[in-house]
Order: structure tokens, then sequence, then C-alpha cells
């Protein structure tokens, strides 16, 4: 099931199939990644209750619960459901209540609300996780969005850039694509230019650019010559 949130200067369209963003509008330009199975499928999946992969799949909690998860967890690909709908906001829900069957991957009972609220040209996000059972349950949260770069038709992918609020540490953890983990004792050096990271292609043809210490609480997708992203 779909939901659309349109206030006439930004329209976002909500899906129950992973819980998360289809589409996001604003003066007529599309800003979501609009999905492509031959490049990547995905357009915003929630990440939970992992972000990122476990060695073989699976981990031990100190509790001594064994957890068995791919890469990003589960919530991603399930059927959510509509907790809460206002005129601005819409609030989508997964719980292990409606999905028994997900116990056997993180046996910890859970609900999970994403919440969508526009405000005039912004749009915010929130993850609300339960803890529904008795004993500390252990989780990731986070979202995924792929935006649209470029954005406009006759630009190129290095014509944008990131920029930084914060200058970030000269050298980055390095991903270990052969076990979808990272290596945070052997570093490689950050291609940042000052604040801003320009960006190639050539960033992703080892595996991910990956910031595991980040000074900056903003970042934006800018192109270079214009006040556009």
């Amino acid at each position: 099931m779909e939901f659309v949130l349109d206030n006439g200067s930004v329209r976002v369209a909500l899906s129950t199939a992973g819980g998360s963003f289809t589409s996001i509008i604003a003066n007529g330009r599309e800003y979501l990644w609009q999905g492509d199975p031959s490049v990547w499928s995905g357009q915003a999946p929630i990440c939970f209750p992992i972000c990122g992969g476990l060695r073989d799949g699976r981990a031990m909690t100190m509790g001594g619960r064994e957890v068995k998860l791919a890469r990003h967890g589960f919530a991603r690909k399930q059927e959510w459901k509509l907790e809460e709908q206002g005129d601005s906001m819409v609030a989508l829900s997964l719980s292990s209540a409606d999905h028994a069957e997900l116990l056997e991957q993180y046996p910890y009972p859970f609900k999970i609300v994403a919440r969508y609220t526009i405000d005039s040209e912004k749009v915010a996000v929130s993850y609300e996780v339960s803890n529904e059972g008795t004993e500390d349950m252990p989780f990731f949260v986070g979202g995924h969005p792929g935006f649209k770069c470029p954005l406009d038709e006759g630009e190129s992918y290095d014509d944008y850039e990131l920029r930084f609020e914060q200058r970030e540490a000269a050298e980055l953890c390095t991903a270990v694509p052969s076990t979808g983990l990272i290596d945070v004792e052997h570093r490689s050096k950050n291609p940042m230019i000052g604040q801003n990271l320009p960006l190639t292609h050539e960033l992703f043809d080892f595996a991910e650019t990956i910031f595991d210490v980040l000074e900056s609480r903003v970042v934006t997708l800018t192109k270079k010559t214009e006040d556009k992203g």
C-alpha cells in the first residue's frame, strides 16, 4: 500500500513494502533514486536490527543469544502496516507480534515505528524502537536513502560533491568486500579536499567509502557550480 504526503512545496510517497520512501519531489524535481535492478534496486531501505553485516551472517550476544541476520537486517524486506496518519504525517510500523517468524533470526520481541513528517519544504524522519520483551535488546537502526545524482538531465555524477559541516579525520577505515566487514586497523587516506568530497565513480571501485569516525552532523549533496542539492 502507498501513502502520499503533499503540501504544495514537497511531495513524498511511502510504501508499506519496506516501510520507507518511494519518491521525494520538490519544485517538480525528483530527489530520490528510483531504483534500477542492474545497479541497485533499493531506494531508501531501513536498516534494522543491524546496520552493515555480521561475520558469516551470525553473532552471539553478551547474554548468550544467537542472532542470524543478513546484511542490514530484515526490516527493508518486510510488509509494514499503517500505525498513524495525519495531514502532514504518516507513521508505519513493524513488529514481531505481527511477524513472529522474525524471532527465529532475531530472538527479541520488538516494535519499530518509522514516522515521516513534512513541514514547508522539509521532510523529517524518526525511528522509534520498543523492546517488547523482558531482557536487554541489542539493536542498531538507520536510514539508507539513495539520492538521485545527477539530479537533472545533461549533468554528470562528478558535477556533484558532498559538503561536510566539519573537517574529518585524515584516514578512514577500510572496507573488506569478502566479509562485508570493515578493517579499523589498516586505514586509507581520506579523499576529501578540505571539508568537501568530490564525487567520482572511482570512490566505489574497491568498495564503499566508509566514515567510521565522523565529526559532522550535517552533510549536503550539492552541485559544485550551483546552489542545488
